[in-house]
């Protein structure tokens, strides 16, 4: 079960591993284009209502309680179920999986960030949850069902750079790859490349969906409908939304910027429910505060130009090194597979 585009794409080669290992595995998913590809029979693409934050989940509601009525009739077939991410949607699941007798096997791959906030669900995971598969190292010691795995971002090869890109000074603008996210963040970012563009900078804004095109239709800025990583490793610089794409920006050595915005509502409730001061997740994993971190009112054109200017090559690269340390090796889709196989009682197929 994944309910955004990241999570998609972690669970597709998660899919297609166990496959590998197990190719009578059969595997039905709530997902995306991600996990069709890897051979997953689709009960229903969830990322048509992935959204953030409180206020904006309210209009998806319908289509939420649907697919969670997917889920949960699906489960009751399963033999195992794998849980990725998407924690406001999965955890409920999980709750009522747990019920069923008799009931699957529960993996959750990419655990919620409890040691940001929501505390209380360690305590329901740990008994809920028969493996915890984390992908960073010092999640091990917060759940006691829970295993690190490594990061699947580790794993992910490192594209060619577009050659014709490379020959620019290129900005890769990633507004997000939510709808929500990106009607919010937008026209900032339209504001943000009118001004590089004018200091001989070549903005380019990343289309992270297809089916979300229609959201760009009004902009005069470049756009770029491949991959995000590919964009990336052809950029200079980049200003980039903050969630999983930073880490991914910060581990391809790609010095950048990283902002968010939300309804005020939405950042009210998190302000006071947030228990951490940084949000960008390789500042978290170092301690320290080297990407630029801007976040609602902060997030603007001036600021945003100012940290832009400050960024600079050798840091971004050294804090790829000194984060690819921290995550470990490649193979957190093998191990997690291994894992779940493990809880079948199997290791081969």
């Amino acid at each position: 079960v994944a309910g955004d585009r990241s999570g998609d794409c972690h669970a597709a080669v998660l899919a297609a591993t166990i496959k590998k290992m197990c190719p009578a595995a059969q595997i039905a998913a709530l997902g995306g284009s991600a996990l069709k590809t890897a051979g997953a029979n689709i009960l229903s693409d969830l990322s048509k209502e992935s959204v953030t934050g409180f206020s904006e989940v309210l209009k998806h509601i319908p289509g939420i309680v649907k697919n969670f009525s997917i889920a949960l009739s699906a489960a009751k077939r399963a033999d195992l179920v794998v849980l990725v991410d998407y924690p406001g949607f999965n955890i409920k699941l999980a709750k009522s999986i747990n019920k069923l007798n008799p009931r699957p096997k529960l993996l959750y791959y990419i655990a919620p960030q409890v040691w940001a906030w929501h505390k209380s669900r360690i305590g329901i995971l740990s008994k809920i949850i028969d493996k915890i598969a984390v992908v960073f190292p010092f999640e091990e010691n917060i759940f006691p069902n829970a295993e690190f795995v490594g990061h699947p971002l580790i794993e992910l090869e490192v594209p060619e750079a577009d050659s014709e890109l490379k020959k620019d000074n290129v900005v890769a603008l990633l507004p997000g790859s939510r709808r929500n996210e990106i009607i919010k963040h937008l026209p900032l970012m339209e504001k943000v490349g009118t001004a590089l563009a004018k200091k001989k900078w070549r903005p380019i804004i990343s289309v992270a969906d297809s089916k979300l095109i229609d959201l760009f239709k009004d902009t005069n800025l470049e756009l770029y409908t491949g991959s995000a990583r590919k964009l990336l490793v052809s950029s200079r610089r980049a200003i980039v939304k903050s969630g999983t794409s930073t880490l991914e920006t910060a581990l391809l050595g790609i010095p950048f910027v990283s902002f968010y915005k939300l309804s005020w509502f939405s950042y009210f409730i998190g302000k006071m429910l947030v228990q951490t001061r940084r949000f960008s997740m390789p500042n978290i994993l170092l301690n320290e505060d080297i990407v630029p971190e801007l976040i609602q009112s902060s997030a603007n054109v001036e600021r945003i130009l100012a940290e832009f200017d400050k960024l600079s090559e050798n840091t971004a690269k050294e804090m790829s090194i000194r984060l690819r340390k921290i995550l470990g090796s490649a193979g957190s889709s093998k191990r997690t597979a291994e894992l779940c196989l493990g809880l079948l009682g199997i290791s081969t197929c």
